[in-house]
């Protein structure tokens, strides 16, 4: 064997070996192949987590101090809403540093309600305004979870509502986020989906892993247009993640965020069963048969929040654990009369009118 390949024998080695002290110097164990290793995920929508900050080009007037509403300006903004309770709500509510350190720390309660305290390993948020209230949200209030990764792309949704992510897991490559391209059937509904959010992409290795194949995971965070627009709207949305799950079918991946799609509709347009039954694991629907729902609405329960586990998990060893999944009803704060209790700035009690959904995965070679 010629000298350039033992050298490039003995590097590839001094490279590992330098990589397992890095690893053991940071705490993180490596997996043996003859070990478990299990995982967490939430998707939660946390409903209105905006700063007291206005940002430029938004719609996030209602979510400031009230001494900041004071303005001809904003005042025309706050009267130019047409729901008689919104436009109460722009004028009046006064969204300050006090409201915002409440609203924080019960979403934090929820949050750290699961894994001892911890919170889960990976987390998808949804209607988050930007990255500054999302690290508010982690480096003061869950400085316990450890997340490393924190993730948001702001998209064209002009009231300021994304989709957030955090991990305890490092991120590999570059966030993006799909557009849906939706088509209008019709100029009554021409305009209606700018209020939609693109679907979020992030890509976790899992340093346990670091000497297998699988330690991979892709992420897809969702918010579907609500039940305000046609029903069109959110199958074209749901067949649009269902491509993306197909084009990356050789990948781990893991759909979490409110679809905003009601029992009666799925069940007239079979819209999970066509979309996304084929391709993997629907939580509501292949689990958690004693749940109520995420989401309370007058007294119906409705599946508006899902968790979604591609087929390609169960060929790289990865195993939804089924009896996890569960919707996580955490009694202090706010499963509360039998429902999820939204935030009442006011009397400063409340979380969301949405329950998280969580579940577990396993690993074993």
């Amino acid at each position: 064997m010629k000298c350039e390949a033992w050298y490039k024998i003995l590097s590839n080695f001094r490279m590992q070996i330098l990589f397992l002290m890095a690893i053991q110097c940071l705490g993180i164990s490596v997996l043996k192949a003859d070990q478990d290793f299990e995982f967490s995920v939430m998707v939660f929508n946390v409903e209105n987590l905006f700063d007291t900050k206005h940002d430029l080009h938004k719609e996030d007037e209602t979510f400031l101090p009230l001494k900041e509403k004071q303005s001809d300006e904003f005042r025309r903004k706050c009267f130019s809403i047409r729901s008689p309770r919104h436009r109460k709500d722009c004028l009046n509510l006064d969204w300050n540093e006090k409201v915002l350190d409440r609203k924080l720390s019960q979403l934090a309660k929820v949050i750290l309600s699961v894994e001892q305290g911890k919170g889960p390993d990976n987390l998808i948020l949804v209607e988050v305004e930007n990255k500054n209230v999302l690290d508010m949200l982690n480096q003061r209030y869950l400085a316990s979870a450890g997340y490393k990764t924190a993730v948001i792309i702001e998209g064209q949704d002009p009231r300021g509502i994304d989709v957030a992510f955090l991990s305890r897991f490092p991120q590999k490559g570059k966030a993006e986020l799909h557009e849906i391209p939706f088509k209008y059937r019709g100029k009554r509904d021409t305009g209606k989906n700018k209020k939609s959010r693109g679907i979020l992409d992030v890509v976790v290795t899992l340093p346990q892993m670091s000497l297998s194949e699988n330690n991979k995971i892709r992420f897809l965070g969702v918010h579907f247009p609500s039940q305000g627009n046609p029903t069109y709207f959110r199958s074209q949305a749901i067949e649009y993640l269902s491509s993306l799950v197909e084009a990356r079918k050789s990948e781990a991946i893991i759909v979490g965020g409110d679809f905003n799609i009601t029992k009666r509709e799925d069940e007239k347009k079979g819209l999970y069963s066509k979309y996304l039954g084929p391709l993997g694991l629907v939580s509501h629907i292949d689990a958690c048969a004693d749940c109520l729902g995420s989401h309370n609405y007058k007294g119906q329960w409705e599946f508006l929040d899902v968790l979604f586990f591609s087929s390609s998990l169960n060929k790289k060893n990865w195993k939804v654990d089924l009896s996890s999944i569960q919707v996580i009803q955490e009694k202090s704060v706010h499963f509360l009369n039998g429902k999820p209790e939204r935030f009442d700035p006011i009397k400063l009690i409340g979380v969301s009118d949405h329950l998280p959904v969580y579940a577990r995965l396993k690993w074993k070679k």
